[in-house]
């Protein structure tokens, strides 16, 4: 039953730990959006100052790919954050789901958690999803091999 209730607190800390990062990565994407969009308008300066004739069309063409490639680049890290974002709240949602499994499992009620100490002395849950059930008694008819 300790382990049970050890598993709930780990459930609860991990949803923590994912939360606190997603909430860290939100900021950021609103950074990079606003860099993007600041690029993008750099950009169409650039063509005004060409049609001005400010610059010449080598010069344009450069910086505009200079200019172009830096903003496809913030495109790119802007995608791998929003990516990034999504995968921890998706992470999130199944460890709310399976932290509620538990606490309904564990809120079973208090006589059900009696009974259960009584029967159970430990219960391990392995990377595989394997459930491992030590019991306190013995199965001396072979009934649950």
């Amino acid at each position: 039953m300790r382990l049970l209730e050890e598993k709930e607190a780990v459930f609860r800390r991990e949803k923590e730990l994912r939360e606190e990062k997603r909430n860290k990565l939100l900021p950021e994407i609103k950074k990079k959006r606003m860099q993007a969009e600041k690029k993008r308008e750099e950009i169409k300066q650039l063509y005004h100052q060409y049609r001005q004739g400010k610059m010449g069309k080598a010069e344009y063409l450069a910086r505009k790919k200079w200019e172009g490639n830096l903003a496809g680049e913030m495109e790119t890290e802007l995608v791998g954050l929003e990516v990034e974002v999504e995968r921890l709240r998706k992470k999130i949602e199944e460890v709310d789901a399976d932290d509620a499994a538990l606490a309904e499992w564990l809120g079973c009620g208090e006589s059900k958690r009696k009974l259960l100490r009584c029967l159970i002395e430990c219960v391990e849950v392995n990377k595989n999803k394997e459930i491992n059930i030590t019991w306190l008694f013995q199965d001396k008819a072979g009934l649950y091999q």
